[in-house]
């Protein structure tokens, strides 16, 4: 009896999970000034906006996919100057059988206003950041750059060019060309 109650809970509750996940936690219609609107007509302001993208970049031993990219502004009055951050969802993996040098958390970004962003490292206890430094071979690491937002409006960005430096041997020799990405950012 106490095993069956159990498993009818574990079935409810993974129900319960799959139906917020795909239909949504709340009824609300996105409008057309960056609110959204609640069932009750409520608008509430959006304060981030995520685009999936799952760009693959080729980078020779090293593959990089790019899932998504994430504005995000600030609602924290202390912080004047930071006005949002920009996140890339990366999942990096060293395809080949040697050690390669990689910084994902080195690239740099140029928004269309003509800013250049740099991620914020802080957090990291070494030169290649969370996600970078030494891959081993066939490792696969996933995670987020963060670029700070330092005076410039998330809403203003509509595109960004992404500068990524080559992944290195061990000897610090290129195993690849540099590569340019551009990026245009959909309006909410």
């Amino acid at each position: 009896m106490k095993c069956t109650r159990i498993a009818n809970l574990a079935v409810m509750t993974l129900i319960t999970a799959a139906t917020l996940t795909l239909g949504g936690c709340s009824a609300t219609l996105t409008g057309e000034t960056g609110h959204q609107k609640t069932s009750t007509n409520t608008e509430i302001p959006n304060y981030s906006r995520t685009q999936q993208l799952n760009k693959l970049v080729d980078l020779g031993s090293i593959k990089m996919r790019i899932d998504s990219v994430s504005l995000i502004k600030n609602t924290t009055e202390s912080q004047t100057d930071l006005q949002g951050h920009l996140a890339l969802g990366l999942e990096v993996g060293n395809i080949s059988n040697e050690n390669v040098r990689f910084y994902p958390e080195q690239i740099v970004v140029t928004t269309n206003t003509g800013k250049q962003l740099f991620t914020d490292t802080s957090g990291s206890t070494d030169d290649g950041g969370l996600l970078g430094g030494l891959l081993p071979p066939k490792r696969v690491l996933q995670g987020y750059a963060m670029f700070p937002l330092q005076k410039l409006n998330p809403d203003d960005i509509n595109e960004i060019k992404l500068k990524i430096k080559a992944p290195l041997n061990e000897k610090d020799q290129p195993l690849s060309d540099d590569q340019e990405l551009v990026i245009p950012i959909q309006q909410s």
